[in-house]
């Protein structure tokens, strides 16, 4: 290795050694066979957030054969990365997707990702609190992995605490208060 590249190296370790989620230190996740930009304005995609977009896709498809008309239309709440609403867009080249956040940063992020793989044509990026910038538009799937960890949790592992953005992870004393929101607030779309 040159000097520099051991120093970068070491500063890898260093970064890892203090518990940052090896995806922030290099800046890239994979997520259903794509590589997702991530940094620390947006969760790191979960493997198991890959069975939403499996069930999404299941029920898109199924949904879209069975009555031959438009392609659905989807929103995505807290679209963080983007990594739902990218994956749909690439698995599905009809359709068009409305995802929302709360964070400019990680809209911004999103769109890097939507850019990356070529779908950004197709996916409608909105800052705003859950259902608030969409006005009267209604939908046909609606997907979410808002945040579910209560806010007290000690079993939280040390990089989503220390790293991750709370916003996307805590939601009130039992983890429930952005399902709430959401059960709630859906009887319009």
């Amino acid at each position: 290795l040159t000097q520099t590249e051991l120093e970068k190296y070491r500063g890898f370790v260093r970064r890892r050694g203090q518990r940052e989620p090896a995806a922030y230190i290099l800046g890239e996740k994979e997520f259903y066979s794509l590589a997702f930009e991530v940094s620390a304005a947006v969760l790191v995609p979960r493997p198991e957030t890959e069975h939403l977009v499996d069930e999404a896709l299941r029920w898109l498809n199924a949904r879209m054969s069975a009555d031959g008309r438009q392609p659905p239309s989807v929103l995505e709440i807290g679209a963080g990365s983007g990594c739902i609403s990218v994956s749909l867009a690439k698995n599905l080249p009809s359709i068009r997707i409305t995802a929302t956040d709360i964070s400019a940063a990680a809209l911004a992020v999103a769109r890097r990702n939507a850019d990356r793989h070529k779908v950004a044509g197709r996916i409608d990026f909105r800052e705003g609190d859950l259902f608030s910038p969409l006005g009267g538009a209604c939908f046909d799937l609606i997907v979410s992995n808002p945040p579910y960890i209560a806010e007290n949790d000690a079993a939280v592992w040390p990089e989503a605490r220390k790293y991750e953005p709370a916003c996307a992870l805590f939601a009130g004393n039992d983890g429930l208060a952005i399902y709430r929101r959401l059960a709630r607030d859906i009887q319009g779309f």
